[in-house]
């Protein structure tokens, strides 16, 4: 029976063990740290870390102890710590990017340099280290479309800023600088606004070689309001083939094969999940954002579509060079649409209403039934309960021909999960590419 290691504790992880199983039943994983609703789905085990101790430090010596097969990095953080460096240090197998190439997602500063220095499309932008050196970046009228102020570093979501105006701009800038989201933001990017359809598109690439994954739209805000704050997310939407034949050649061509031959050359090969953030403008693709893994909550949109053994796949990528460009991911001819249920107040993270019951009523949850259900943040109370315990609670997902039937079905199931102040989008899979 192989042992299989995620790291992370997110319905992204959830929906990463819930697609192995469904192709490899003689397994077991282990998740760390998880939450408890993951083990709802059988067989998954949690693993949490002694308080006090180094999480990755036990992480390695509960791989050695166990003898773990496979360990899959998921979470943005630990990949910029270094934990898939570590791992392979220590002769665990594992398949993701160095700490180094993680710089793709870890350092906004680096991506944006590293687009320009290939002339991939990309928003203009100035790199920003003081209030100085902020305020004559915004001095000239270049952006007359809007300004994105973005924190150079990780900030789990909430380092991204629309401007309208220049005074706002400066403002935002300025509390990043003072340190309004702690360290992530003492160093920042001033980028032009560009405008159209967002798009996820999610690469598996090792070295030169890769394949696609497929492609989601992800809803960022809040609320419906365009002036609602950002979020982790609130939502996705799978893409059609006939939608992404209108981007997907230029993508591959103009943005993902010289990204990877560029990151090649500075032997920093990049090796794992590339996900490439796209606005679709009138003159073509433009590179909004690089992550170097699966995202939240497209992964929770996109793994039940896929109808390939990936971890088989990730295990020999560990061990060995495969043609990539050789393999085509197939996926299943249906449409997906995800929602994701909040804790209300949740983009404040403050005083929130956590420690109620989550109930679920006739909910069907199989893949005979399209209908897969993630947990995040969820905890047990003394009663042995499930209750909310964080912003994000959990997501559902459902499949079906048509993206409107998806969306249909997605709504009427939502009802039979419920917790006191619950909060979720009522437009997810409204958007139109």
């Amino acid at each position: 029976m192989k042992k299989i290691v995620i790291v992370g504790s997110g319905g992204r992880e959830h929906a990463l063990a819930q697609h192995f199983l469904r192709f490899q039943r003689d397994i077991q994983i282990y998740i760390y740290p998880g939450n408890p609703g993951m083990t709802l789905t059988e067989p998954i085990f949690l693993v949490s870390y002694p308080s006090g101790q180094n999480p990755l430090s036990y992480l390695v010596d509960f791989c050695l102890h166990k003898k773990i097969d496979f360990v899959f990095v998921s979470p943005d953080n630990a990949l910029a710590e270094g934990w898939v460096d570590e791992l392979k240090k220590n002769g665990i197998l594992t398949f993701g990017p160095t700490q180094k190439a993680s710089q793709l997602e870890s350092s906004k500063i680096f991506s944006k340099q590293l687009l320009m220095d290939l002339k991939i499309p990309t928003a203009s932008a100035k790199f920003v280290t003081n209030p100085q050196e902020l305020k004559e970046a915004l001095e000239d009228d270049h952006w007359s479309q809007g300004i994105v102020v973005k924190a150079d570093e990780l900030a789990f979501g909430k380092g991204v800023f629309l401007c309208d105006k220049k005074e706002e701009a400066y403002q935002t800038g300025l509390n990043l600088l003072q340190g309004a989201i702690g360290n992530f933001g003492k160093k920042i990017l001033i980028e032009k606004k560009i405008e159209g359809p967002e798009v996820s598109l999610f690469y598996l690439c090792q070295g030169e070689e890769f394949c696609y994954l497929g492609s989601a739209c992800d809803y960022k805000r809040l609320t419906e309001d365009i002036n609602s704050p950002n979020t982790g997310g609130m939502g996705a939407h799978s893409v059609t083939e006939e939608e992404e034949n209108k981007y997907l050649p230029l993508v591959e061509k103009k943005i993902i094969k010289p990204v990877l031959k560029e990151m090649h050359q500075r032997q920093t090969p990049f090796e794992g999940i590339l996900f490439v953030g796209c606005m679709l403008t009138q003159e073509g693709p433009q590179v909004l954002e690089f992550n170097v893994r699966w995202g939240d909550p497209e992964a929770q949109c996109l793994l039940p579509l896929i109808d390939f053994d990936l971890l088989n796949l990730f295990i020999q990528l560990s061990k060995e060079k495969v043609q990539l460009s050789k393999i085509k991911i197939p996926r299943k001819k249906l449409n997906s649409v995800h929602v994701v249920k909040v804790t209300q107040g949740y983009s404040l993270q403050k005083n929130l209403p956590l420690g109620n019951p989550v109930i679920l009523r006739n909910l069907k949850i199989d893949d005979k039934e399209n209908v897969f259900l993630t947990y995040a943040g969820v905890g047990k109370n003394e009663r042995d309960e499930m209750v909310n315990s964080g912003g994000r609670v959990l997501g559902l997902t459902c499949l079906a021909s048509t993206r409107d039937l998806a969306r249909e079905k997605v709504y009427s199931e939502l009802q039979n999960i419920t917790f006191k102040d619950e909060y979720y989008r009522k437009d997810i899979g409204c958007r139109k590419l």
